[in-house]
């Protein structure tokens, strides 16, 4: 059973690992289905489902618009981690790790919402990733004594252009057990 903060790491290393994951298409109908985690969800219209990577007990699956040549990328991905701390303590977590990281980031305060019809808590923040200003929205849900962790990362300035197309990822987004 992965340690809350090794939990914290890994999305942490998501972040840093946003832009430079090799594009290998798993899905040509933008469906993405995992029967191990139990999960399903649709890539809007514009965006690719990329392939499926395996950190230890961590799945991650990332999906990304694909950019104009006047912007930078834009991706969401979906982190599954053996389960364990309540969700509001690992929201809380990941927003003192972005802070301890970044004393120039912007945390913002954890909001109710649900994933999958379960529970989650959604963190925003905005914080400075190897040199560039990212906005992003993490969405922490358990289910099936997993947690899993939707995250979506963007430029600041292209954050809510593409927001309405993460939303219909995000309504897209089931459990299949």
């Amino acid at each position: 059973m992965l340690t809350r903060n090794l939990r914290i790491v890994l999305c942490l290393l998501s972040l840093f690992a946003a832009f430079g994951w090799p594009a290998t298409a798993i899905a040509t109908d933008k469906q993405y289905e995992d029967s191990e985690n139990h999960f399903k969800l649709v890539a809007p219209e514009g965006w690719t489902p990329l392939s499926a990577k395996q950190v230890g007990a961590v799945l991650a699956l990332k999906i990304e618009a694909a950019p104009s040549k006047d912007a930078s990328p834009s991706l969401a991905e979906v982190q599954v981690h053996p389960g364990g701390a309540p969700i509001d303590n690992i929201a809380a977590e990941m927003g003192k790790s972005f802070k301890s990281r970044d004393p120039n980031a912007v945390v913002d305060a954890p909001e109710k919402t649900t994933l999958g019809g379960q529970p989650a808590v959604a963190l925003k923040s905005t914080v400075k990733l190897a040199g560039r200003q990212v906005r992003a929205l993490h969405i922490i849900c358990a289910h099936g004594g997993k947690d899993f962790v939707f995250a979506y990362l963007s430029s600041p300035d292209r954050f809510d252009t593409w927001r309405p197309e993460i939303q219909k990822l995000i309504d897209s987004f089931q459990f299949t057990q």
